[in-house]
């Protein structure tokens, strides 16, 4: 369940490196008042309910020569006969002992940057605090006319919400073509969260802008920066007091930002609870 609260963890995702922060000169779109009516409502991980129908049906059934059996359940629960090394001991065997034979490289990316991580990553900040405090076995994400908040109950049946997005001035809820965009004002320019909706907002596909498709091993700026030519045009480092760079600011085009956000490289599909 703590998926669901870490909400932009990047620990589901597969890439070990940061996502690169790109600042934006401008919100994205058209301003809205409020979520639509039919993007309102109570909102769960479309993956977690897949991943659970997988682990109920893998333990009552298994396919046979093209047709459905039902396991024995007491005997698979009994057996507890353990006979040679599974795939997942042998592939981890063999990684361990790649790993061990591997020269590690030169790194000179810390020369250059400190790249500051992403705002609406940070916004989990204070669902983490209550995480720490919390038994929480249960919970939803839920949109407002205009916030997003997560509801959540704990092991005693207390019930808990905390809001994840405030439509404020600083983090606005925009419209573009079909598409609807969260824009989250920082002290170096706008991020943008892209939110698809499907059936009428019964599917949401929440996109930010995530790429980590950039060099970070070497120690030459222009080198990192043309690494980052294929993930958003002239972009342009930010420099902190210690003159590293903490991000790449970037001029708004309504066009290429559409554009750029179907390659982004993670994305949290949700479906609507009735």
């Amino acid at each position: 369940m703590r998926f669901i609260f870490l909400f932009f963890v990047v620990a589901f995702l597969a890439s070990c490196k940061s996502p690169l922060p790109v600042y934006f000169d401008n919100s994205f779109g058209i301003q809205q008042d409020s979520f639509p009516k039919s993007m309102q409502g109570d909102f769960y991980p479309l993956d977690e309910i897949i991943k659970k129908g997988i682990v109920s049906f893998e333990e009552k059934y298994y396919i046979k020569n093209g047709k459905l059996a039902i396991k024995d359940l007491q005997l698979s629960g009994s057996d507890t006969t353990k006979i040679g090394k599974t795939d997942e001991e042998v592939r981890l065997e063999k990684d361990t002992n790649l790993n061990s034979s591997i020269v590690e490289e030169e790194n000179n990316f810390y020369k250059i940057a400190s790249l500051n991580s992403i705002a609406l990553i940070n916004l989990n900040a204070s669902i983490d605090s209550v995480t720490k405090k919390i038994d929480i076995v249960f919970g939803f994400l839920k949109i407002a006319k205009n916030k997003i908040s997560l509801i959540f109950i704990d092991s005693l049946t207390n019930n808990y919400e905390v809001d994840i997005f405030q439509l404020s001035e600083k983090l606005k809820l925009t419209k573009y073509q079909d598409d609807y965009y969260l824009d989250l004002l920082t002290p170096f320019g706008w991020e943008y969260l892209k939110i698809e909706e499907w059936n009428k907002g019964e599917f949401l596909n929440l996109v930010p802008f995530y790429f980590t498709t950039y060099n970070d091993k070497t120690g030459d700026v222009n080198e990192f920066l043309r690494s980052t030519a294929q993930i958003y045009p002239n972009l342009k480092p930010i420099y902190n007091e210690a003159h590293l760079i903490v991000g790449l600011k970037a001029k708004s085009n309504a066009k290429i930002v559409k554009e750029k956000f179907k390659k982004s490289e993670t994305n949290i599909e949700l479906i609507k609870v009735k």
